[in-house]
This record gives structure tokens, sequence and C-alpha cells, in this order.
């Protein structure tokens, strides 16, 4: 293999007889050394909603990778969340600096200011509470909370029209008294009685699925990639 310079930033390679033209990344600026250009991953927006011990900063920990103990419950207010890079097979995405909200309703008033086109919400139902009378005020609650943020910012921002869209997921499954994925999605549905949240117009896609946090929890990350 031959090696011959043409000028600063090219050169040709003879291999096997063939001239191959190649240009170097040498910066003709500075002259120290290759400019570096990564190309940047595109950033997606995200908010994870639901009651007090659903699970919001258990899967906040999950996609950071941080330490955290299941065992441990988390009482949030408003905490600032950073941007943060996840990967799924070859892809990779950033997600947008957000807040991890609180589960009482006194946060609801501030989901607007994380609320973004195009933002996947993840809505966790905490199946812990399934026959019990939690349950039915976790469904009334979920329910206002997704038409909140239709009349609230949806309505107020034509940008955001039909632009975002939700995951309900059934947490802590095995908590549930069959620990059947489908069977806990089908009963998230019927309680909700609706697969997308309409008001005047202005819908939410909706999906609902079940599963642990703690043991599968890519299937959220994928889904987040695959934005």
């Amino acid at each position: 293999m031959k090696r011959k310079y043409l000028r600063p930033e090219s050169f040709s390679i003879e291999i096997d007889g063939v001239n191959m033209i190649c240009t170097s990344t040498v910066s003709k600026k500075d002259g120290k050394g290759g400019k570096y250009n990564p190309i940047k991953p595109p950033t997606v927006s995200v908010m994870i909603l639901g009651d007090k011990g659903s699970g919001k900063t258990t899967l906040w920990n999950q996609l950071k990778k941080e330490h955290f103990d299941p065992n441990v419950y988390h009482n949030t207010g408003q905490v600032g969340v950073e941007t943060k890079k996840i990967r799924s097979g070859l892809k990779t995405v950033r997600i947008e600096e957000t807040k991890d909200f609180g589960g009482d309703d006194e946060w609801v008033p501030y989901y607007k200011e994380a609320l973004k086109p195009n933002t996947r919400i993840y809505y966790l139902i905490n199946l812990e509470d399934y026959n019990d009378y939690k349950w039915n005020e976790q469904i009334k609650r979920c329910k206002a909370r997704l038409k909140a943020i239709s009349v609230n910012t949806i309505l107020e921002n034509k940008e955001y029209y039909n632009q975002v869209s939700c995951r309900i997921i059934g947490t802590k499954l095995d908590k549930y008294e069959t620990n059947d994925e489908l069977k806990a999605a089908a009963d998230i549905k019927h309680a909700i009685g609706m697969s997308t949240f309409k008001v005047e117009g202005i819908s939410i896609k909706t999906e609902v699925y079940a599963l642990n946090l703690i043991k599968n929890y890519s299937k959220i990350k994928n889904d987040i990639v695959a934005l």
C-alpha cells in the first residue's frame, strides 16, 4: 500500500494498483487535529404521571440507570429531571429535560409546564389497589388528569393537536391477583371505558398495558426510543 500526500488535507492510497483519494479531518483553523462533529441523537419529550406510590420515580431511576430501592417509598413533590440519553439496539435518543411530578392533585396545574408537542405521557396505575376501594379513585383521577391536559394545554396550543400520545401502564403486576399482563391491561381498559381521551375534537391517542417496572421496564425504554 502506497500513501501519497496531495495537499495538507488530502492524500491518495494505492491498494493493489487502485488509487483512492481520501480527505483528512485536519482542521484548517488550528491544524491541531481533526474536528469531531458527532451526530446528535434526536430528542423526545416524556412525562411520567400517576398516583403516589405508582412507580413514577422508580421508572425515572430505571431510565437514568440510577440506584434505587424498590421497597422504599419516595414522596415526590416536583423534582427536575435532567436531559438523558437512552439506547435500545442501534438507536439512541435524548430525553428532554423535564420534571418528576408528585402524585397529588396539587401538581396537576403544573403539568402544562412540562408538556411539549409530540410528548409521550406514561400514566402509571397501581395494580396493587385492584379489588380495593382505592382502585376506583385511581381510575377517576387518571381520567380527570388526562382530560385536564386536553382542556388546559392542548386546546390552547394548536401545535399540540393530535400530537400528544399516552401509555396507561398497570404497575406492580406482581401484586395483581393473577400476575397476568393481558388480563390486567383488559381490566384497566374496562375501568377507564375508552381508548382515546377526546375533548372538543382534541384527542390523546392512548394504549394500555401492564408490566413489572423492575423486571420489564425495557418495554417502556424501547417504546421511548421508537418515538
